[in-house]
């Protein structure tokens, strides 16, 4: 079958090998680059509940991949001048759909323990222990091909191999992003990448090992679902996010990605009140004249309870960028389109630029999935745009995630705040959730707290609280003004992180 052997020169003689043969090899090759890439994309999502989707989580996801390709290209090659016949191909791919089945296995219990570690050493140790050697196995497969196909043109050869492996990896990546991981979920497609992977090793190694392929498959179906933590009521998928709902006695949460943060938290019982920093935004229409109101960072809509708390008449455009969030705020939080309420499905720095109105109110509740605020919304050029839709009298309200000693992340968005905004203030819940007020026109805090303490008793206890806590926000000559040019919001967050991991200071849940 497609059986050669090598001349005393060392190069593979002419064999006598059927079209559909050559055919199935460079099939092979597309499919090996297009089950790389999916592998990776896929890997992304399945660390997200664990470790979160940051820079550097991609950074060290994407540096142990091609770390394992270039081995698999390497160790490829030289087995591959070693080798007759084509059975180290399909051969190698069959062990990468055996080791991607086993890694369904190990995959949960070993994220779990690594959920504790430094993000990047995580992330590292999680990849490598999970996928590094199926993509080496389906890395191996080009040099395979090339040496198989090769005849007197072997930069010709090599360089179609090459193409098609570039374009299965295309393929892979376009797939998974776009229909497997939204329409299926991570397991599921998980699933379907190694029994292609056990199918194709299957097919071109038949009949000699189509048992092995039979016992894997086995193992493959019998792979055990994710655990879904205690109190987890429903779960989904978008293209950006693992999604959960969540039911922590009388509050419902809702989740995304990382498990150690809540992005809503609704009273289900009590008529849609909120709990936690999300009750302060109510104090928003208190400390402006209008009733215009723009939400930046839906989620499930906690905040907009809050508001219409204080200002029930509030006119309300909502921006969130992920659809099933939108969705499963309507179905599970209570918030959806009304006439006083418009949602916008998009980016949040993408709605102001194309938007030409403006707003009494404006907040700011942007994280990606964890802790972390998105670089491209924390910037001077982003506060000035927002800044830009606010009416005379506005306020920006500003919520950052930081229980770092010092708080060096909340000093650098108040710096930053602090170049745009003749007036920031700041109201500290505890040690974690930091609201900051800028101001689109100088305000005294004696004029903030006079207004707070003159709310209507629906909100009373709220802006009394936030009256007494809140205050100018300080920061000192050290604090980082981010900009589009600069703006190392992941690198202050993973280091918050990764203290407060140390220090046990993590809630939860």
């Amino acid at each position: 079958m497609g059986a050669r052997k090598r001349d005393s020169g060392g190069r593979a003689p002419e064999v006598q090998t059927r079209p559909a043969r050559r055919l199935l090899w460079l099939f092979a090759a597309l499919v090996a680059g297009a089950l790389a890439m999916s592998l990776e994309i896929a890997a992304a999502r399945l660390l997200a509940p664990y470790l979160g989707s940051s820079l550097q989580v991609w950074g060290a996801l994407i540096s142990v991949i091609l770390g394992a390709m270039a081995l698999g290209y390497a160790i490829g090659g030289w087995a591959a001048d070693r080798s007759t016949g084509d059975g180290l191909l399909f051969g190698a791919i069959l062990a990468s759909g055996v080791c991607q089945a086993a890694a369904l296995f190990f995959a949960h219990p070993l994220l779990r323990r690594l959920a504790h570690w430094p993000e990047v050493a995580a992330t590292l140790a999680g990849i490598v222990g999970l996928f590094a050697l199926p993509t080496l196995l389906l890395a191996a497969a080009g040099p395979c091909v090339i040496r198989l196909t090769a005849r007197e043109r072997v930069g010709t050869t090599a360089g179609a191999v090459n193409a098609l492996g570039a374009i299965g990896s295309i393929a892979g990546v376009l797939l998974t992003s776009f229909v497997l991981l939204p329409q299926a979920g991570t397991r599921a497609t998980l699933q379907g990448l190694a029994a292609v992977s056990l199918a194709l090793g299957a097919i071109g190694l038949l009949p000699r090992r189509a048992s092995v392929a039979g016992l894997a498959a086995v193992a493959l179906l019998a792979a055990p679902d994710r655990e879904w933590p205690a109190r987890t009521t429903w779960t989904g998928e978008s293209i950006y996010h693992v999604v959960q709902v969540v039911q922590l006695g009388r509050l419902r949460g809702l989740v995304l990605d990382q498990e150690v943060a809540l992005h809503t938290a609704i009273d289900v019982t009590g008529g849609g009140r909120t709990s936690g920093y999300w009750d302060d935004f109510a104090v928003g229409p208190l400390l402006s004249s209008g009733h215009r109101t723009l939400v930046l960072g839906m989620g499930g809509g906690a905040s907009i309870h809050s508001l219409r708390a204080a200002d029930p008449g509030a006119v309300i455009d909502a921006v969130e960028i992920d659809p099933v969030v939108v969705k499963v705020a309507a179905e599970q939080f209570g918030v959806a389109p009304d006439p006083l309420l418009r949602i916008h499905v998009g980016d949040a720095r993408r709605f102001l630029t194309a938007s030409s109105d403006a707003y009494d109110v404006i907040q700011s509740d942007l994280f990606r999935g964890g802790p972390d605020i998105p670089s491209h919304l924390a910037t001077v050029e982003f506060y000035e745009l927002a800044r830009g839709h606010l009416r005379p009298g506005g306020v920006l309200m500003v919520n950052v995630f930081d229980l770092a000693p010092g708080h060096p992340l909340l000093s650098s968005v108040a710096a930053t705040l602090g170049r745009v905004f003749p007036t920031v203030h700041v109201r500290s819940r505890n040690e974690m959730n930091h609201l900051l007020l800028a101001f689109a026109e100088e305000r005294s805090l004696s004029d903030v707290q006079a207004a707070l303490d003159a709310a209507p008793s629906a909100v009373a206890d709220i802006a009394r609280e936030v009256s007494r806590a809140v205050g100018p926000a300080t920061y000192g000559q050290n604090a980082t003004v981010f900009t589009d040019d600069r703006a190392p919001v992941e690198r202050l967050t993973g280091r918050m992180m990764q203290t407060a991991r140390a220090a046990g200071m993590l809630p939860e849940r």
